[in-house]
């Protein structure tokens, strides 16, 4: 008699539209206002490559990603910022993959940094600041030169959003939220929500203004993960802490008081 076997499907796992993951919260531009509170921040704060291995892996044990790009403060600072890019892609070899980056240290890079990218097909995401001006092409140059795809965003305003009052409506300031689309990974954690690193201001300013609830990646499933960040997204109570709309300022450079 003939058997016949039927496959079991192999289960679709769900795809983020996109990610971003800090490798860094140092910079070397300091913003006022910065989203990240990286102007605030004095003592060096680098992800450790071999705990981002593992959180790399476990995430895309149970997602797709479309689109991740590693970020800051300034990911450039990053001594091992060629090894994320190849964990990244390791894990993820079909997503789109990206750099952003202030790019002040762009012509200092190692030759080994632009292999890396050409190899793993990373992108640049500049951030062109005022500070540019007309030296600009300097780094264009080089990009076109290595044969770097990149794609530039024009930075005049930032939004002040924190009020420390903690008085903003809950609802409306979520639904006006300018950052609930960028989902975080820090810390073994997924985070709907940039505000996470309000720590820095409660370090800095000893606060213990309310930070936003992440999702352990190692106690989630994938559908969870979904549900909770881009299906059904829910507001929460630290979104008191926001600008019910963000306030907004020319950009300027941080000067310590």
């Amino acid at each position: 008699m003939l058997k016949i076997f039927h496959l079991k499907k192999q289960r679709k796992k769900p795809e983020f539209s996109y990610i971003e993951i800090p490798i860094t919260l140092n910079c070397n531009l300091k913003c006022n206002h910065c989203t990240f509170f990286c102007n605030l921040i004095d003592e060096k704060v680098y992800v450790d490559i071999n705990e981002f291995k593992k959180d790399i892996n476990e995430l895309a044990k149970k997602i797709d990603i479309k689109q991740l790009r590693l970020i800051g403060g300034e990911p450039l600072l990053h001594p091992d910022i060629n090894q994320f890019v190849q964990e990244t892609k390791n894990a993820f070899p079909k997503t789109s993959l990206s750099i952003a980056t202030n790019a002040i240290l762009i012509n200092s890079m190692p030759e080994s940094f632009w292999k890396t990218l050409k190899e793993y097909k990373t992108g640049v995401n500049i951030s062109y600041y005022d500070i540019w001006e007309n030296n600009f092409y300097k780094v264009t140059d080089i990009l076109k030169e290595k044969e770097i795809n990149y794609t530039v965003n024009n930075i005049n305003f930032f939004y002040e959003q924190l009020n420390i009052n903690g008085d903003s409506p809950i609802k409306k300031t979520f639904k006006n939220c300018l950052c609930k689309e960028y989902i975080n990974l820090w810390e073994h954690k997924l985070y709907k929500c940039q505000k996470i690193f309000r720590l820095f201001y409660n370090k800095k300013y000893n606060t213990s203004i309310e930070l936003p609830p992440g999702i352990d990646i190692y106690k989630a499933s994938g559908k969870e993960l979904y549900n909770k960040l881009v299906k059904n997204p829910k507001p929460f109570s630290a979104c008191r802490y926001c600008h019910e709309k963000g306030i907004l300022h020319k950009w300027s450079r941080y000067k310590q008081e």
